[in-house]
């Protein structure tokens, strides 16, 4: 019983004058390498046009992660400009987009357009939360439909 409770003992010790590093892992221990920055959607295309709705296509990306990425779709008259460009809150590009599968090539649809008009779209890849803790990838090359 004496071995075990100075073994505990040796234990306890070896172990609370451990250092951790910043990320709380004991220093020396291997941490493998950083993530990286998601990944850049270069294919995003009008897949099909109704009078007041859009559908794109793209092939999903890694988040930087190993992980599908999560998306943020934006759109605007032409030309776009991203930080005035609204984002997509109707349809199922509604901001974010889940991703499923790295390589997948998937759609979805932004409803509610205003028929004749001229608009251009971009998307661009992230992981985490938007207006939290997000890492974005670069923006997208522009889609654009007009009358």
């Amino acid at each position: 019983m004496h071995r075990r409770l100075a073994a505990l003992i040796v234990g306890l010790a070896a172990l609370t004058s451990c250092q951790l590093d910043q990320g709380g892992r004991a220093a020396g221990s291997p941490a493998g390498p950083p993530p990286g920055s998601p990944g850049t959607i270069t294919d995003l295309a009008v897949a099909a046009v109704t009078p007041d709705s859009v559908t794109l296509a793209f092939t999903e990306v890694d988040d930087g992660t190993g992980r599908s990425a999560r998306y943020d779709f934006r759109y605007s008259v032409a030309p776009i400009s991203w930080g005035s460009a609204l984002p997509v809150t109707r349809g199922s590009c509604a901001t974010p987009v889940p991703g499923t599968r790295i390589g997948a090539h998937r759609s979805c649809t932004v409803v509610g357009l205003t028929p004749g008009t001229s608009y251009q779209f971009q998307v661009v890849a992230f992981r985490g939360t938007l207006n939290r803790d997000a890492v974005f990838g670069e923006l997208s090359n522009v889609a654009e439909v007009g009358p």
